[in-house]
């Protein structure tokens, strides 16, 4: 069902529930696939050393320190080092320290 009425400018369509329903379904999946596609493109993203350090709030030579022991994984090209947030997330993650009670609590008391 497809009605055109053109006042001034403005072209008016009118479209039943069915291809409305079909519209949101694809509009959701291109918004889906290019969110997708950008947090991608987030987690390849090299970070400097400085940045680094301004994310996790730590000083250069921590940072040096956290790479000497390989405690944080790093690319390095010449004399150049960067990290990636995946790398990132995966340091915070292996030392992430979780709570004993399943709602943050202490134990239920108040």
């Amino acid at each position: 069902m497809e009605v055109c009425i053109k006042k001034g400018y403005m072209q008016l369509e009118i479209i039943t529930r069915n291809e409305w329903q079909d519209f949101k379904e694809e509009l959701v999946k291109v918004v889906t696939q290019e969110v997708n596609k950008k947090l991608s493109q987030d987690r390849s993203k090299c970070l400097t050393t400085k940045e680094v350090c301004q994310h996790l709030n730590i000083t250069p030579k921590t940072l040096q320190t956290y790479r000497d022991k390989y405690i944080i994984s790093f690319t390095q090209v010449g004399s150049k080092i960067f990290f990636t947030l995946d790398d990132i997330n995966d340091f915070l993650n292996n030392y992430k320290i979780k709570s004993k009670f399943p709602c943050g609590g202490k134990g239920g008391y108040a």
